[in-house]
């Protein structure tokens, strides 16, 4: 079955298009996961679905065009071209759980925060205490360069944040399947309730040549932050 676009019309019959309509409602567990058996598994990466589709909904009621303008500052205002594959793998994530939007109203002085939070600050009675913990975990950790130390395949991944030295096993049975010791992958891994997951992902690996590269840029970074007084953490790096 072909997949649905972002533009296309939303299969459900609605009239609206895909993006606007039921695009992240759908469960992200397939009965092909490994990982479909996991209750806890399942529970988070279903949070995950529910969380990103509404908060998107309510940008979209709050402010029509606030993914555009979201999308314009993903792209340093125009410097970069959004590319389709990204779209879904790293500026919704990175929109709904990093992106800092102008107040909504003008006057406000109290929104000056992520998209999610905002969501929250809003909508905390429509969310019980598993999703309003989610969402925290969620804000609290930035992208990062990750290091592929091990993989089995179709399962899990050992990897290690390049920038900050941390190592995880995530529970990711699909880019297990393609991914090999040594590939680098841009991602943000959030823990939570004893699982580990990839919460928005790259879709094309690195290679392992630019690891050495990418030392550079952190020991340049890190250099940069201590001169002006900063500490190089997962704040700072958020």
């Amino acid at each position: 079955m072909a997949k649905t676009g972002r533009n296309h019309p939303c299969p459900c019959g609605s009239g609206k298009k895909y993006k606007h309509c039921c695009y992240g409602k759908e469960s992200p567990v397939e009965q092909s996961d490994a990982w479909a058996d996991d209750s806890d598994w399942i529970k988070i990466r279903r949070t995950e679905g529910e969380i990103v589709s509404a908060v998107i909904d309510y940008a979209i009621t709050q402010h029509p065009d606030l993914l555009i303008e979201a999308a314009h500052e993903f792209t340093f205002w125009g410097e970069y071209e959004l590319e389709d594959n990204l779209v879904e793998s790293v500026l919704i994530p990175w929109t709904v759980f990093n992106w800092t939007p102008e107040p909504f109203d003008a006057e406000s002085t109290d929104r000056d925060q992520v998209l999610a939070l905002q969501y929250l600050y809003e909508k905390s009675e429509l969310l019980d205490a598993y999703k309003q913990a989610f969402i925290y975990a969620a804000c609290s950790q930035p992208f990062s360069f990750f290091a592929v130390n091990d993989v089995v395949q179709g399962r899990s991944l050992e990897i290690t944040d390049i920038f900050l030295k941390r190592t995880f096993i995530v529970k990711e049975s699909k880019a297990s399947r393609t991914l090999r010791r040594g590939d680098i992958v841009f991602a943000r891994v959030v823990q939570f309730d004893a699982q580990a997951i990839m919460l928005g992902c790259a879709p094309i690996a690195i290679p392992p040549s630019e690891h050495t590269r990418l030392l550079s840029i952190r020991d340049e970074l890190k250099k940069e932050m201590g001169d002006d007084g900063f500490t190089f953490s997962v704040e700072s790096l958020l």
